[in-house]
């Protein structure tokens, strides 16, 4: 019943939820099945070489025995520390406890194997380095840290206790030329690789897979720092630095010129105040997507301020932009909004046009879209105004 559980929870958390958002629980249950996989393999070596009476000349054998139970040891414990983490999930008081218990039986263990194939082997070395990399990345320093200490610690004692004589080196082999020259036996050399490979495997797609997740994570977070999460538009942070990009092509090419129309939507405070933010934020939605439906690929559409919105049209002279502007305003026009009392919201708004060209300031093409908004406003809202160097401002009615 618990395996049971414990594999389709596993199984709906690793398709559901990046690794990188797990929780250090939820991690730790991950780092005991990467173990258990690990021990398994270690214990697949001993299985051959304990019925392969060829291999019996280079080990150690009653002493490989007993490591073989032990591997089964390790096995049944992670996978029984893995059920009462999966029984213990929702009891956030103990998770602290257990992560240190579950990270602390996986060192201890760990360094048992180090020790039986000797604490100064390649095997051991791209182990432990391997798997303190891939601690750090899975839990907090605070919980790796003191585990490490004490690992060092022990590893430091054994050195010392096996030149003093007191262990013996690498317990589990037993051939001539062990303690001089193991890396002429094949079979030692062989060994090391198997023991080292499977770990660096492991952490190594662990690694790659949190890279990736953390791209895509941060990728998502840019992202959603660049769209208003309302309307689904580019956001004022956004269009200011697509003003600054602008505004340097602009600089760079002599026959670019760019349309600039800003809008705003009449009594919008009025339909919020009447009908309350919820209506409020569906128009805003809508308008939105009237505008987009509207606009070229190549123009960019975000929400400048509350009810304000900005449009950036490429290539685009006064015709081109005026165009624009009046499909954009008939389309605002036609937006037909229901709310819970039955009553229809129409909708309107009021829009400044200009364009800038090379060498011409963004900033101040800006200012003359902005103004002539505000002066659609006063002339009586429901109307585009185009600001043109050469002509002035023009007022045009709804159309």
């Amino acid at each position: 019943m618990f395996g049971t559980s414990l594999y389709r929870g596993s199984l709906t958390l690793l398709r559901t939820t990046p690794i990188i958002n797990w929780t250090p629980i939820q991690r730790c249950m991950l780092m005991l099945f990467m173990a258990c996989g690990v021990h398994s393999i270690w214990l697949m070596w001993k299985l051959i070489v304990i019925f392969n009476p060829n291999f019996h000349q280079y080990v150690n054998l009653p002493f490989l025995t007993i490591s073989f139970y032990v591997n089964v040891f390790y096995i049944c414990t992670y996978f029984g520390l893995a059920m009462i983490c999966l029984s213990l999930v929702r009891q956030k008081k103990l998770h602290t406890l257990l992560i240190y218990v579950c990270t602390g039986t996986f060192g201890l263990f760990l360094l048992w194997d180090a020790y039986i194939v000797g604490v100064m082997s390649p095997a051991t070395a791209i182990v432990l380095i391997s798997v303190i990399a891939l601690g750090l990345l899975m839990f907090e320093a605070k919980v790796i840290y003191p585990i490490l200490s004490v690992a060092i610690l022990i590893i430091i004692t054994i050195a010392h206790a096996t030149l003093n004589g007191k262990l013996s080196y690498a317990p589990i082999f037993d051939f001539p030329g062990m303690h001089n020259s193991p890396y002429t036996n094949q079979f030692w050399c062989l060994s090391m690789l198997y023991f080292g490979l499977p770990v660096v495997t492991i952490c190594f797609a662990m690694f790659s897979l949190f890279l990736h997740q953390w791209r895509h994570r941060e990728a998502s977070f840019r992202s959603l720092s660049l769209i208003d999460p309302l309307t689904k538009i580019h956001n004022r942070r956004n269009i200011n630095q697509q003003l600054v990009h602008i505004a340097h092509k602009l600089e760079q090419q002599k026959q670019l010129c760019y349309g600039i129309i800003i809008l705003d939507l009449d009594h919008f405070k009025r339909i919020n105040d009447e009908y309350g933010h919820l209506v409020g934020d569906e128009v805003l939605t809508e308008v939105a997507a009237s505008l987009q439906s509207n606009l070229r690929q190549t123009d960019i559409l975000g929400r400048y301020g509350g009810e304000e919105f900005i449009i950036l049209a490429k290539h685009a002279d006064k015709n081109i932009i005026m165009q624009l502007a009046k499909r954009c305003q008939r389309s605002i026009q036609q937006l037909s909004i229901r709310t819970d009392q039955n009553k229809t919201i129409n909708i309107t708004a009021s829009f400044g046009v200009t364009v800038v060209c090379h060498e011409q300031s963004m900033r101040q093409a800006i200012k003359q879209a902005d103004d002539a908004m505000y002066q659609a406003k006063r002339l009586g809202r429901n109307l585009i105004v185009l600001s043109d160097e050469t002509e002035g401002v023009v007022a045009i009615p709804a159309g």
